[in-house]
């Protein structure tokens, strides 16, 4: 459950985002997208927030090392990134790297050369 604070910050984007959504003018599909796209984040928040977010994607995502893994993948997809690569840029040794990127906790391999593993 959301906190009491989050709860009213969430209730009134909705309010707001029925608002926009009930008219029609210049602007309200921007408004009704950065709206959508900020109650999206508060529910991953508070998602994040319990203890059920620790298997998948999410839970890969928030774990300091592994998103910081997953950070370096995804921003520098065209290169042809190692497992050492990755290693050194998130302070780890080589095997806990190599069975993250190869799938076993995390699942992502884009932008791995595999060769390197």
């Amino acid at each position: 459950m959301l906190p009491q604070r989050q709860r009213r910050y969430c209730a009134r984007c909705c309010l707001f985002y029925f608002y926009e959504a009930g008219k029609a003018t210049p602007g309200d599909r921007l408004s009704i997208t950065y709206l959508a796209r900020i109650l999206l984040a508060e529910l991953l928040r508070a998602f994040v927030a319990t203890e059920a977010h620790h298997d998948g994607w999410l839970g890969a995502r928030v774990d300091a090392k592994i998103g910081a893994a997953l950070a370096i993948m995804h921003r520098d997809v065209p290169k042809r990134l190692t497992v050492d690569h990755i290693a050194s840029a998130v302070g780890m040794s080589r095997s806990p790297s190599a069975s993250i990127i190869s799938g076993s906790r995390a699942g992502a391999t884009s932008g791995i050369d595999r060769d390197q593993q």
